[in-house]
Order: structure tokens, then sequence, then C-alpha cells
């Protein structure tokens, strides 16, 4: 996590080095909630999509720790 610069246009300026990290590309998936949300590179969000929808509800609530 970091905080992250807007540039004169109102655009979020990601540091390279977490570009990196997460593997950011050219698309990507804004997912948030009221107060924050996550930056994902879209085929990894489709892939972490797919998994979950594979999930039976006991998996989901186990991966979530309820």
């Amino acid at each position: 996590a970091a905080e992250c610069p807007l540039d004169r246009q109102g655009r979020i300026l990601i540091p390279p080095s977490l570009r990196q990290y997460a593997r950011l590309n050219r698309e990507v998936v804004l997912a948030g909630a009221v107060r924050c949300f996550e930056i994902w590179d879209r085929r990894a969000w489709d892939q972490e999509m797919a998994r979950i929808e594979e999930m039976d509800s006991d998996e989901v609530r186990k991966e979530l720790g309820i």
C-alpha cells in the first residue's frame, strides 16, 4: 500500500515498484468499498473471480474467516 499523488488531470500515479509488484499491465480493475479500493490487473482479477465462483458457500466463508 502507498499514498499516491494525482497528476494534473486527476489520475493516480502508481509508483513503478508497486506496478511491478502487482503485475499491472495496461488494463486494470478497481475493486473497492467505501473508504478504500484495490487495483488489480484485469487478467488476475478475472482468474480470481473464476476461482471464487467455483467455490461453495462453506469454502468462501472459510477463506473469509467467518
